[in-house]
């Protein structure tokens, strides 16, 4: 405090505050403390606490209410965060990642988030800090993050932590911290092969049924694979999407169905899978 005073002898000088705009508070007083000095306050709620102070000259004047004040924001309680929104799958390894965090005893006179960090982690491995944004001491507050896969392919879990403007912070990412979220990145398209019978038919050469069974194996590293498509040819000819009962399959090994288009349809058949993975990536496309 700093106390004008044209009076020759030291004042006595009151605290008083208020808390969160409410009615104003006696705290302590100093006697004869000299025109300058400092008081010790212990809050004990998280708040605003506005101060103000009123001397008493050895004339017995005093300004009656503080008319001078200032105000300071007491926050002990850790802002909370979360990681909102990642894909589940990305296929090329560059995504957006969605976080919110609040100031769990933000009010009007409270301090509000200022920053939220994005860290992650490769394959449940160690937590990496990735970037961070400034919020401006609000109470709640959304942002996004480009993510760019710094590891290829693999698993990224997601896990923010924020700091509020009394400098309050979550706690950091340890080995055992879950993540918010998970993104599998998968930039690698499936594999897969047709394996049918080399002859269809019965004595004499007769074809004797309508349907061949066409299996397939298929394979995908990381996101696994989602579902498999047929292909056939005739004699070499052009290639077409098997459209029949069954021309979608799911998992890594299954069976198509495969119905000859006509009756008479002798001749050589060709067939040719296209694996589709969890992250939308497939194989080439069969080229007449």
């Amino acid at each position: 405090y700093d106390v004008d005073e044209s009076c020759t002898y030291e004042p006595d000088v009151e605290l008083w505050y208020r808390y969160d705009g409410g009615s104003w508070t006696y705290d302590q007083k100093e006697e004869g403390s000299g025109r300058q000095g400092y008081f010790n306050f212990w809050p004990t709620l998280d708040g605003e606490y506005t101060f103000g102070c009123v001397s008493t000259d050895n004339c017995g004047n005093d300004e009656g209410t503080p008319s001078t004040t200032r105000a300071v924001i007491y926050d002990t309680t850790n802002p909370t965060s979360i990681v909102t929104d990642a894909p589940t799958y990305d296929p090329d390894g560059t995504f957006q990642v969605d976080v919110a965090a609040t100031d769990p005893s933000i009010s009007a006179n409270k301090s509000g988030v200022m920053y939220v960090w994005l860290y992650y982690q490769y394959n449940g491995g160690p937590w990496y800090y990735y970037t961070g944004a400034y919020q401006g001491c609000v109470e709640h507050t959304t942002d996004s993050f480009n993510f760019v896969a710094p590891f290829g392919d693999g698993v990224y879990g997601f896990h923010t932590v924020a700091r509020d403007c009394c400098g309050n912070t979550e706690a950091y990412p340890t080995a055992s911290t879950p993540p918010d979220m998970e993104t599998i990145v998968d930039t690698t398209p499936p594999r897969s092969r047709a394996i049918a019978p080399d002859i269809a038919s019965g004595p004499g050469g007769l074809l004797v049924t309508y349907s061949i069974h066409v299996d397939y194996v298929a394979y995908d590293e990381t996101s696994g694979v989602d579902y498999v498509k047929l292909y056939w040819n005739l004699d070499g000819g052009a290639w077409h999407l098997y459209t029949g009962t069954g021309n979608t399959q799911a998992g890594e090994t299954g069976t198509f169905p495969f119905a000859v288009p006509a009756p008479g349809s002798n001749g050589v058949y060709g067939f040719y899978t296209v694996a589709y993975d969890k992250a939308g990536l497939h194989e080439a496309l069969p080229v007449d």
